[in-house]
Protein backbone atom coordinates (compact mmCIF):
# COMPACT_ATOMS: atom_id res chain seq x y z
CA UNK A 1 0.00 0.00 0.00
CA UNK A 2 1.24 3.75 -0.70
CA UNK A 3 1.56 6.08 1.80
CA UNK A 4 0.39 10.05 1.69
CA UNK A 5 1.66 13.30 3.24
CA UNK A 6 1.28 16.40 3.04
CA UNK A 7 3.58 19.11 4.32
CA UNK A 8 2.89 22.84 4.44
CA UNK A 9 5.33 25.02 2.53
CA UNK A 10 5.60 29.10 1.91
CA UNK A 11 6.46 30.78 -0.58
CA UNK A 12 8.71 34.42 0.25
CA UNK A 13 8.19 36.97 -2.63
CA UNK A 14 9.16 41.00 -2.14
CA UNK A 15 6.33 43.28 -1.92
CA UNK A 16 3.60 40.57 -1.36
CA UNK A 17 2.68 38.63 1.77
CA UNK A 18 4.02 35.16 1.90
CA UNK A 19 2.04 32.38 0.60
CA UNK A 20 1.39 29.02 2.10
CA UNK A 21 0.74 26.34 -0.47
CA UNK A 22 0.62 22.00 0.53
CA UNK A 23 3.75 19.86 -1.09
CA UNK A 24 2.17 16.11 -1.57
CA UNK A 25 4.41 13.20 -1.05
CA UNK A 26 3.70 9.66 -2.00
CA UNK A 27 6.06 7.19 -0.43
CA UNK A 28 9.00 9.79 -0.19
CA UNK A 29 8.56 11.11 -3.47
CA UNK A 30 7.03 14.35 -4.51
CA UNK A 31 4.10 14.76 -6.25
CA UNK A 32 3.30 18.45 -6.32
CA UNK A 33 5.80 20.71 -8.38
CA UNK A 34 6.10 24.47 -7.26
CA UNK A 35 8.32 25.15 -10.41
CA UNK A 36 5.39 23.75 -13.20
CA UNK A 37 3.24 24.50 -11.08
CA UNK A 38 1.02 21.36 -10.40
CA UNK A 39 -0.16 22.19 -6.80
CA UNK A 40 -2.81 20.48 -4.43
CA UNK A 41 -6.74 21.92 -4.39
CA UNK A 42 -7.39 20.71 -1.06
CA UNK A 43 -11.70 20.59 -1.71
CA UNK A 44 -10.92 18.41 -4.42
CA UNK A 45 -8.47 16.43 -2.54
CA UNK A 46 -10.84 16.07 0.55
CA UNK A 47 -14.14 15.32 -1.78
CA UNK A 48 -11.94 11.93 -2.75
CA UNK A 49 -12.27 10.71 0.55
CA UNK A 50 -15.81 10.00 0.73
CA UNK A 51 -16.29 8.86 -3.03
CA UNK A 52 -15.37 7.22 -6.51
CA UNK A 53 -15.14 10.03 -9.35
CA UNK A 54 -12.58 12.42 -11.17
CA UNK A 55 -10.96 14.98 -9.67
CA UNK A 56 -8.85 18.29 -10.30
CA UNK A 57 -6.55 17.30 -7.28
CA UNK A 58 -3.33 19.03 -8.88
CA UNK A 59 -4.23 22.02 -9.99
CA UNK A 60 -2.44 25.45 -11.24
CA UNK A 61 -1.33 28.07 -9.24
CA UNK A 62 -4.24 30.35 -10.40
CA UNK A 63 -6.59 27.18 -9.58
CA UNK A 64 -7.40 26.06 -13.20
CA UNK A 65 -5.70 22.97 -14.00
CA UNK A 66 -5.43 23.24 -17.75
CA UNK A 67 -3.80 26.35 -17.22
CA UNK A 68 -0.98 24.58 -16.02
CA UNK A 69 -1.72 21.69 -19.07
CA UNK A 70 -3.29 19.38 -16.65
CA UNK A 71 -6.22 18.74 -18.53
CA UNK A 72 -6.56 15.09 -17.45
CA UNK A 73 -8.12 14.19 -13.96
CA UNK A 74 -6.86 11.96 -11.23
CA UNK A 75 -9.40 9.01 -11.45
CA UNK A 76 -9.84 7.73 -7.76
CA UNK A 77 -11.71 4.03 -7.07
CA UNK A 78 -12.66 3.15 -3.27
CA UNK A 79 -13.02 -1.13 -2.81
CA UNK A 80 -12.18 -3.74 -1.47
CA UNK A 81 -8.57 -3.15 -1.67
CA UNK A 82 -8.11 0.39 -0.70
CA UNK A 83 -8.78 3.77 -2.75
CA UNK A 84 -6.97 3.79 -5.88
CA UNK A 85 -5.62 6.85 -7.96
CA UNK A 86 -4.85 6.87 -11.61
CA UNK A 87 -2.88 9.86 -11.62
CA UNK A 88 -3.20 11.52 -15.19
CA UNK A 89 -1.49 14.21 -17.00
CA UNK A 90 0.00 15.56 -13.41
CA UNK A 91 2.64 12.59 -13.16
CA UNK A 92 3.88 13.94 -16.19
CA UNK A 93 4.77 17.13 -14.60
CA UNK A 94 6.54 15.59 -11.30
CA UNK A 95 9.54 17.75 -11.07
CA UNK A 96 9.54 19.39 -14.40
CA UNK A 97 10.01 23.08 -14.75
CA UNK A 98 8.69 25.35 -18.03
CA UNK A 99 11.79 25.91 -20.24
CA UNK A 100 12.28 29.74 -20.75
CA UNK A 101 11.51 30.41 -24.19
CA UNK A 102 10.47 26.91 -25.09
CA UNK A 103 7.42 26.03 -26.76
CA UNK A 104 4.38 25.64 -24.50
CA UNK A 105 2.65 23.49 -25.98
CA UNK A 106 5.84 21.06 -26.97
CA UNK A 107 6.33 21.03 -23.36
CA UNK A 108 2.67 20.07 -21.71
CA UNK A 109 3.03 16.95 -24.41
CA UNK A 110 6.61 15.75 -24.29
CA UNK A 111 6.94 15.92 -20.19
CA UNK A 112 7.98 13.10 -18.82
CA UNK A 113 8.53 13.85 -14.85
CA UNK A 114 7.07 10.69 -13.58
CA UNK A 115 9.23 8.61 -14.93
CA UNK A 116 12.36 10.39 -13.91
CA UNK A 117 11.58 10.58 -10.91
CA UNK A 118 10.33 7.45 -10.44
CA UNK A 119 6.66 7.74 -9.43
CA UNK A 120 4.47 5.14 -10.73
CA UNK A 121 0.83 6.14 -12.74
CA UNK A 122 -1.13 4.18 -10.13
CA UNK A 123 -1.75 4.13 -6.46
CA UNK A 124 -3.13 2.88 -4.06
CA UNK A 125 -3.93 3.51 -0.60
CA UNK A 126 -5.82 1.83 2.64
CA UNK A 127 -8.68 3.44 2.56
CA UNK A 128 -8.78 3.83 6.55
CA UNK A 129 -4.80 5.31 6.09
CA UNK A 130 -6.21 7.41 3.08
CA UNK A 131 -8.51 9.67 5.35
CA UNK A 132 -6.76 9.99 8.47
CA UNK A 133 -3.84 11.31 6.62
CA UNK A 134 -5.40 13.74 5.01
CA UNK A 135 -7.85 15.09 7.97
CA UNK A 136 -4.03 14.44 10.25
CA UNK A 137 -2.46 16.49 7.48
CA UNK A 138 -4.95 19.62 6.59
CA UNK A 139 -5.56 19.67 10.13
CA UNK A 140 -1.54 20.38 11.00
CA UNK A 141 -1.55 22.83 8.35
CA UNK A 142 -3.95 24.83 9.64
CA UNK A 143 -2.21 24.88 12.79
CA UNK A 144 0.89 25.85 11.09
CA UNK A 145 -0.86 28.64 9.30
CA UNK A 146 -2.62 29.80 12.75
CA UNK A 147 1.13 30.10 14.45
CA UNK A 148 2.04 32.58 11.67
CA UNK A 149 2.46 35.85 12.69
CA UNK A 150 1.72 37.61 9.62
CA UNK A 151 -0.86 37.95 6.79
CA UNK A 152 -0.55 34.86 4.44
CA UNK A 153 -2.13 34.46 0.81
CA UNK A 154 -3.08 30.76 -0.14
CA UNK A 155 -1.64 28.78 -3.44
CA UNK A 156 -4.06 28.23 -4.59
CA UNK A 157 -6.22 30.66 -3.49
CA UNK A 158 -9.37 28.19 -2.78
CA UNK A 159 -7.52 26.47 -0.14
CA UNK A 160 -8.17 29.82 2.37
CA UNK A 161 -10.88 27.90 2.67
CA UNK A 162 -9.91 24.54 4.45
CA UNK A 163 -6.33 26.37 5.79
CA UNK A 164 -7.98 29.49 7.20
CA UNK A 165 -11.56 29.88 7.14
CA UNK A 166 -12.89 26.18 7.82
CA UNK A 167 -16.16 27.02 9.34
CA UNK A 168 -16.89 29.34 6.80
CA UNK A 169 -18.17 28.36 3.58
CA UNK A 170 -16.06 28.45 0.30
CA UNK A 171 -17.15 31.86 -0.80
CA UNK A 172 -17.44 33.58 2.28
CA UNK A 173 -13.69 32.51 3.00
CA UNK A 174 -12.55 33.84 -0.19
CA UNK A 175 -14.52 37.25 0.11
CA UNK A 176 -12.87 37.36 3.63
CA UNK A 177 -9.29 36.78 2.29
CA UNK A 178 -9.62 39.21 -0.10
CA UNK A 179 -10.88 41.90 2.13
CA UNK A 180 -7.58 40.92 4.17
CA UNK A 181 -5.59 41.08 1.23
CA UNK A 182 -7.04 44.58 0.63
CA UNK A 183 -6.40 45.45 3.74
CA UNK A 184 -2.58 44.32 3.49
CA UNK A 185 -1.93 45.96 0.47
CA UNK A 186 -2.99 49.61 1.76
CA UNK A 187 -0.40 49.14 4.38
CA UNK A 188 2.33 47.73 2.25
CA UNK A 189 1.81 49.61 -1.07
CA UNK A 190 3.94 48.73 -3.95
CA UNK A 191 7.35 50.57 -4.66
CA UNK A 192 7.05 52.07 -8.03
CA UNK A 193 9.64 49.78 -9.40
CA UNK A 194 7.68 46.60 -8.77
CA UNK A 195 4.48 48.00 -10.92
CA UNK A 196 6.05 46.25 -13.84
CA UNK A 197 6.01 42.78 -11.87
CA UNK A 198 4.22 39.78 -13.44
CA UNK A 199 1.87 39.08 -9.70
CA UNK A 200 0.26 42.36 -8.93
CA UNK A 201 -2.39 42.47 -6.14
CA UNK A 202 -6.28 41.61 -7.59
CA UNK A 203 -8.42 44.12 -8.32
CA UNK A 204 -11.25 44.95 -5.56
CA UNK A 205 -14.14 47.36 -5.68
Amino acid sequence: MNRLRLEPRLDHEPHWPDGVWLALFVDGIELTNRAWPSLIDLDQLQASVARDGEYAIFTCECGEANCAGIEEPVRVRHDAGGVRWWLGDAWRFIGCAPGVGADWETQVRTAAGGAAAGAPRELCFAAEHYAAAIAQDIAGARAFVARLDRFVTFTPEANAAALKYPDLPPAAAAQRQQEALAAWRAMHPLPPEALSRRRLPPATG
